[in-house]
């Protein structure tokens, strides 16, 4: 619970509309105050006492984060990670001393904003924030889109996306529920379970999972299954046509062929196979 005692501070070069600004945010905020609650909102607090002067700060830059939305509501949308990255992408690309050390300040904040929703949620909202995708496909459960959107009491299910209910008319549940094996065997061939943590980039989680799903739903000769699997591995092709008994120049033109195949996949292609 110490953690509900951090206050965020204005990175000392920082200018002082936004260190009046940070003053300000803290002394309003209150240990009630929660990304999930109507009542406390802590993006509320953002908007009321940071968004002028995080504005102030974007109109000196070449970029910002968005024309049409303040910074509260911009990095609401986005998220604290995704906000951050943007952030810091500012100050490497466009760095401008009248703004690095705001947009520092504005790092700090979103950073106590994330650590203040880790405390006091219910046991439904960690297990969906562990599993934010369907068991089927890349997409998030309806339940992870509840949650995201900020409702209080997330709704739906926990397991499965809109597309893969099961008791729905047009689901694809049957279907893709006969690829489920090959899906798992994927996502670990991929990966995924490197960069399956809560605080990890959903993107980089998205894009292994789509690959997985493309991978299992294509139709392969199972000697063909096995050299992809070899290659996704990281195997040379000496070292798969040793493995499977096969000529290295049989290796070269199934990948070869697998190649052209895949191509026509926006996300998945043998060439960023091991991205």
């Amino acid at each position: 619970m110490e953690n509900k005692k951090l206050i965020p501070i204005p990175v000392s070069g920082c200018s002082p509309e936004m260190a009046d600004a940070i003053a300000n945010f803290n002394a309003a905020v209150t240990p009630s105050h929660t990304l999930r609650s109507r009542r406390y909102s802590l993006w509320t607090l953002v908007s009321t006492h940071i968004d002028a002067a995080a504005e102030s700060a974007m109109k000196l830059t070449p970029h910002r984060l968005s024309e049409r939305y303040s910074f509260s509501e911009h990095a609401k949308r986005l998220g604290c990670n995704d906000a951050v990255k943007v952030l810091r992408f500012f100050n490497k690309k466009h760095a401008v001393s009248e703004t690095y050390y705001d947009f520092e300040t504005l790092v700090y904040l979103l950073y106590f904003i994330k650590s203040r929703d880790n405390f006091d949620k219910p046991r439904l909202a960690f297990s969906i924030e562990e599993h934010p995708f369907c068991e089927l496909c890349w997409r998030f459960t309806v339940a992870f889109d509840s949650y995201s959107e900020g409702e209080d009491k997330p709704t739906g299910s926990i397991r499965y996306c809109t597309e893969h209910i099961p008791s729905s008319t047009n689901s694809c549940y049957r279907n893709d529920h006969r690829h489920r094996e090959s899906f798992k065997e994927w996502l670990r061939i991929l990966g995924a379970e490197k960069v399956s943590s809560p605080s990890s980039d959903l993107t980089d989680q998205i894009n292994i999972r789509k690959k997985a799903y493309n991978f299992s739903h294509a139709k392969l000769t199972e000697r063909r299954i096995k050299i992809l699997k070899l290659y996704a591995m990281g195997l040379s092709q000496a070292e798969i046509a040793r493995q499977l008994g096969i000529t290295r120049q049989a290796v070269s033109k199934s990948l070869y062929k697998l190649r052209g195949y895949f191509s026509t996949w926006v996300e998945v292609s043998l060439t960023n196979i091991l991205d």
